[in-house]
């Protein structure tokens, strides 16, 4: 029976985010479609591929893991690598550094529910 991932973490300029409580990571391609008169679809156009990592995290009652606000309102461009963990091993599953900024950051809080942060890196993939 195969088993699957189900832990993964993610790194801000080095320093390991423990408290996110979910990750996910896109690459939008930026190819469109190339429809011509004749033959209609003809193919698509290569773009230059951007990355968004969205992270939520629970807040703690001493305060945020990381100040989201703090990084986004700085507009400095930083890295951060997106991991996930083999359940076997341990071992790094898959890995990929990004490099760019902070966006979006948001803070919610329901009835019922602990407080959670959320914010948007938004890059490019680090030649390594």
């Amino acid at each position: 029976m195969a088993r699957y991932i189900s832990k993964g973490f993610i790194e801000a300029d080095g320093v390991t985010i423990i408290e996110s409580s979910s990750i996910e990571m896109n690459l939008d391609n930026n190819s469109d479609d190339v429809n011509t008169i004749i033959e209609d679809y003809a193919g698509h156009t290569h773009g230059s591929g951007k990355y968004t990592v969205k992270v939520q995290n629970p807040v703690p009652t001493d305060g945020f893991e990381v100040d989201w606000f703090e990084l986004a309102e700085s507009g400095e461009t930083g890295q951060l690598r997106f991991v996930l963990i083999n359940p076997d091993t341990g071992a790094v599953a898959f890995s990929r550094l990004l490099e760019g900024d902070w966006r979006n950051p948001s803070v919610s809080l329901a009835g019922g529910k602990g407080a959670q942060g959320s914010v948007e890196f938004h890059g490019k993939r680090v030649s390594t």
